[in-house]
């Protein structure tokens, strides 16, 4: 996952170990390790908050660049798959292996809408 001004790359590995490179030094930054299972990574529009979907159906949300931890969205009830922000950056959609889709409202952290098949 690249951050959006293109500054640091967020790489994970399958020891849900998560990497931040300064792409401008080509040096690793910081490094988070997880204790669950990390499916996908990404930074909100603004890049102040970074997003991990989990094997336990959490949304974990880091600040950035302190890596501290923000509210866990317990978004699922089966592995969150993916996730992706609108080009606004007012919502956010996640994926879940439940079959549903949530799109969240990114300002109050409030799941909007749940879509079936």
């Amino acid at each position: 996952m690249v951050m959006r001004d293109g500054s640091t790359i967020a790489v994970g590995n399958k020891d849900d170990l998560v990497t931040f490179i300064d792409v401008r030094i080509h040096r690793s930054k910081a490094e988070e390790q997880f204790k669950f299972e990390v499916n996908e990574i990404s930074w909100n529009n603004d890049g102040d908050l970074f997003f991990l979907t989990s094997g336990k159906g959490s949304i974990n949300i880091l600040s950035y660049p302190d890596l501290k931890l923000q509210p866990t969205l317990n978004a699922h009830p089966a592995n969150c798959i993916c996730i992706e922000f609108d080009p606004k950056g007012k919502y956010f959609a996640t994926g879940s292996a439940d079959a549903l889709d949530s799109i969240w409202d990114v300002a109050e952290l409030a799941c909007i809408r749940t879509l079936s098949r």
